[in-house]
């Protein structure tokens, strides 16, 4: 069951954005690459097994929009399998938030990357 419109404040707004766009191939392209090295690394810092043959794909691309007041619900980023990572790129982040320490780590309107791990 999709609730991405949960998501939705009263003044921002979610966007849908299309996975065959040039330029958004080229982003899930480079967050795939980025994915599948970490799921590589997380791999050998545990000495587990690494299968080769994963594969990597996004499964929903989405933007949301949110401003000073709105609510975020309380919701996840369930994946269609087990494993599964679930990306978030923010693009612009409120004045008040760059004073802090966690400006170093995060950069927020957010998008949003659902993927799937396939076997």
């Amino acid at each position: 069951m999709r609730i991405s419109w949960l998501v939705v404040s009263k003044e921002g707004k979610q966007l849908t954005i299309s996975p065959q766009e040039k330029r958004v191939k080229l982003f899930i392209k480079t967050i795939q690459e980025i994915s599948l090295s970490y799921y590589h690394h997380f791999h050998r810092i545990n000495g587990t097994p690494d299968p080769s043959a994963k594969i990597v794909g996004v499964q929903d691309i989405w933007s949301v929009h949110c401003y000073a007041g709105d609510y975020n619900p309380l919701h996840n980023h369930l994946c269609d399998t087990l494993q599964g990572l679930s990306d978030i790129l923010y693009t612009k982040v409120p004045q008040p938030f760059r004073r802090t320490q966690l400006w170093t780590v995060a950069w927020s309107s957010s998008l949003g990357v659902r993927q799937q791990q396939g076997r």
